[in-house]
């Protein structure tokens, strides 16, 4: 899928392609590996993008229906399928997190990210690009044009948080 994006991009395919897949960190890890190819003089251009989605291509429905019993038989490659939700709750429990200080420290971050947003701070960094969507309730598809993150929202609160269930 990489290959046929760029190409589909116009980029010749005398240019090296590849993947990254660190579930919750690719984007970053894509970026940082084109940085370190830039200054180590290895490279002298690259794209280096991600993207995250909890909605499509995650948990258990893109999970293959069974594993190898000599790879599940160790406990730190079985450890691989715990989600990244239960991850979090583990931590929380391990250091004694509670509940109402992550709340509390997600709507500070929360507030941060769309004062922030709404200061154009993060303007340099995105590049508008308009992508075809299509409304998951009508199913009307749609070209829209994305210019900043979708995920900050303004007016979150420490209350309005702890309604949510874990």
């Amino acid at each position: 899928a990489a290959r046929m994006a760029v190409l589909h991009a116009g980029i010749p395919n005398s240019s090296a392609v590849y993947t990254v897949n660190r579930q919750c960190s690719s984007g970053l890890t894509a970026v940082s590996q084109i940085a370190n190819g830039i200054s180590s003089g290895q490279i002298d251009i690259g794209i280096g993008a991600g993207v995250e989605s909890m909605t499509q291509g995650y948990g258990a429905g893109v999970m293959p229906a069974a594993f190898s019993e000599a790879v599940m038989s160790n406990q730190e490659s079985a450890d691989c399928l715990i989600p990244m939700g239960i991850t979090s709750e583990n931590v929380a429990a391990q250091f004694k997190i509670s509940r109402e200080t992550q709340d509390a420290f997600a709507a500070k971050s929360f507030d941060k990210a769309a004062a922030a947003q709404k200061a154009g701070k993060f303007r340099a960094e995105i590049v508008p690009i308009k992508v075809k969507w299509t409304d998951p309730k009508t199913q009307e598809e749609k070209q829209i044009l994305v210019e900043h993150d979708d995920g900050v929202r303004e007016g979150v609160t420490a209350e309005s948080l702890s309604k949510l269930k874990p």
